[in-house]
């Protein structure tokens, strides 16, 4: 993995955890004031924190050399 490719790897993990919390309360919030239902607001959490993830096996299996 070349030097750039393991740096977008090492950022996207270090905002995960933050991102997460993020998205939960977003989610959240919008789920109490009545603007998303239950299931829309589970389906947001669930894509966000998926396409991160995805992001991050993405780059790192991009190019090992």
């Amino acid at each position: 993995m070349n030097r750039q490719n393991g740096l977008k790897v090492l950022g996207l993990a270090l905002t995960l955890p933050s991102m997460v919390v993020g998205v939960a309360y977003l989610s959240f919030t919008l789920f109490k004031n009545g603007v998303l239902s239950k299931w829309t607001a589970l389906l947001l959490f669930i894509v966000v924190v998926g396409h991160s993830l995805g992001g991050m096996v993405f780059y790192a299996y991009r190019k090992k050399n």
